[in-house]
């Protein structure tokens, strides 16, 4: 009999993770975990594969954004619903080095498909304060991580695949047979529940370095509904409203906002934003980042069959299809994922 898989957790993770195994035709349940954590909620949903401190290519990235694309054009169509935006994110320049390392970029492979040409002018980008110029990342874009966490429910419930429930962890039990839970009978649980495997029995919370962010929601009906990336980014999510952000905090005291990331977050836009804004809402979350803030997905060292796969941090959005796919590659067919990825899996 081919025992289902259970998956721990509805964020971007464990939702994305659900849509690998269904392609993968893999027998699954997911069940949402009391307690986990929002960050899938307050994200931002982006996915960039440019880390613009150096102007690098992150960890896999131009992989990654190809098969995140593909992967979320095919989830809006079997969910009926539509969460992505496939327009790219426009640059608003921080310096005059900036523009000539862009354009060095620009005159070599891959870089030419995914970095548009830089623009003096800020015609890209009316509204914001731009005296070095813009330019656009082609290959980005994002997803709204509510309608798409919301989506992805809809469509397991109707199709009777996820229990709407609290996970509690002391009933697992595992034997020969597989591992039973709430009186069922799994192949294997997948975790991915983000910071809350600090509460997880079965891993070591040191797994993991959380690092909180904070956000605002501000209104800008003057604001064109594009992603924009300066001092700080901007993602539309309707109604002349976008989140804007994001502060990082190793360590904080509570996941609470903060007055202090308020100002900063507040005194960056004012310089960025030509035209009114009112800020109505202030959000925070806690990210699951790992230490080296790579993604992982290992087992535990307790039960060879229970799996985490968490340490997104930031790149949620970007990175989950991608490593998903490889989870579901190695549960369908055992073949094992990139090796970056799984330093402590052992078969």
């Amino acid at each position: 009999m081919d025992l289902p898989i259970l998956i721990v957790g509805q964020g971007i993770a464990g939702s994305v993770l659900a849509l690998a195994f269904a392609e993968y035709g893999i027998s699954f349940r997911a069940v949402e975990q009391s307690g986990f954590s929002r960050s899938s909620a307050v994200a931002a949903g982006l996915f960039n594969p440019v880390v613009f401190k150096r102007l690098t290519e992150g960890w896999r990235a131009f992989e990654a954004v190809q098969k995140a694309k593909a992967f979320y054009q095919h989830a809006e169509q079997i969910t009926r619903a539509s969460f992505l935006d496939t327009n790219g994110i426009v640059r608003v320049h921080g310096s005059d080095d900036e523009c000539r390392m862009w354009a060095a970029k620009r005159e070599k492979a891959p870089w030419n498909t995914i970095l548009g040409e830089s623009s003096p002018e800020p015609e890209m980008a009316p509204g914001l304060y731009a005296p070095f110029g813009t330019a656009q990342i082609v290959e980005a874009g994002f997803i709204n991580p509510q309608v798409f966490l919301d989506a992805v429910k809809l469509h397991l419930d109707s199709q009777m695949l996820r229990y709407d429930e609290a996970f509690i962890h002391s009933k697992i039990n595992c034997n020969e047979a597989g591992i039973i839970w709430n009186g069922q009978l799994f192949k294997a649980i997948v975790f991915c529940e983000g910071t809350a495997i600090a509460q997880n029995p079965y891993f070591d919370a040191a797994v993991l370095k959380p690092a909180k962010g904070e956000v605002l929601i501000v209104e800008a009906p003057d604001l064109p509904q594009r992603v924009f990336n300066g001092k700080v980014y901007g993602v539309p999510i309707g109604n002349g409203r976008f989140r804007v952000g994001a502060t990082y905090e190793w360590d904080a005291p509570h996941a609470e906002p903060t007055q202090a990331k308020y100002d900063e977050l507040h005194e960056q836009l004012c310089a960025l934003l030509k035209v009114p804004f009112r800020v109505v809402a202030h959000e925070a979350g806690i990210r699951p980042s790992s230490p080296d803030r790579r993604p992982f997905f290992i087992h535990s060292r307790r039960e060879e069959r229970i799996f985490a796969f968490n340490g997104l941090g930031t790149k949620g959005a970007l990175l989950a299809p991608m490593l998903a796919l490889e989870i579901a590659s190695y549960f369908r067919d055992r073949v094992m994922p990139n090796p970056e990825f799984t330093l402590q899996l052992v078969e």
